[in-house]
Formats: C-alpha cells, sequence, structure tokens
C-alpha cells in the first residue's frame, strides 16, 4: 500500500511528493490513532467524512500525528508539514491503520 504526502505552495501547486510503501506502526501508536480517528463513526471514505475525521485528529491528536508523519515520511520538516492539506493526511492515518490491521490479520492466521 503507497503511502503518500503532497506539500503545497502558497497558490496550491504541488512543489514535493513524500512516498513510502507501507508502514508498520508499534501497537501504543496504533492505539492512539484508533482512538483519535474514530474509525467507528468513520462510514464511507468520501472526503465530507474524511474531512471529519481530520478535524478530529486535529483537535484532539496533533502530537501524536506529527512525529508519526516525520517518521512515516522521512525528511518531512515542520515547514513542509504546515503546507500539507488536512484531508490528505488523514488518508495516509487510515492506510496507515488498515496497513498495520492487514499485518495483524495475516499474523494471527499464520500462527495456527
Amino acid at each position: 500500500m503507497e503511502l503518500k504526502l503532497n506539500i503545497y505552495d502558497d497558490d496550491d501547486n504541488i512543489v514535493k511528493t513524500y512516498t513510502r510503501e507501507g508502514y508498520r506502526i508499534k501497537f501504543g501508536v496504533a492505539e492512539d490513532l484508533i482512538n483519535a480517528l474514530n474509525l467507528d463513526g468513520l462510514k464511507t471514505n468520501d472526503n465530507v467524512e474524511l474531512v471529519k475525521v481530520a478535524s478530529q485528529v486535529v483537535m484532539n491528536s496533533f502530537e501524536i500525528i506529527k512525529p508519526l508523519l516525520q517518521r512515516i515520511f522521512k525528511g518531512l520538516t515542520d515547514e513542509e508539514l504546515k503546507n500539507t492539506e488536512i484531508s490528505e493526511i488523514v488518508v495516509v492515518l487510515i492506510n496507515v491503520v488498515k496497513f498495520s490491521m492487514n499485518e495483524i490479520k495475516k499474523g494471527v492466521k499464520g500462527k495456527n
């Protein structure tokens, strides 16, 4: 699963794109993300739902999200992070959680 985060200039042009193929998170971070994202409340993956989730993340858990994004995307600076779209950050976070949950399922199934 490719994770992608665009950096924008003042005219909303993409000036840089960070990508990474998957990312495994530690249990504590997964727990914090699941609580912050309120995945139970996410009914669809449309933009309206993602914006709602993004608002919750920004208001409740930015201190968790910022260092996580900087671990996922090596070299991502504080200034670049200020020039990203919230909806793209949320998509990255949801995909990280989904990727991690799929990895857990594979591990559980493989240990029979």
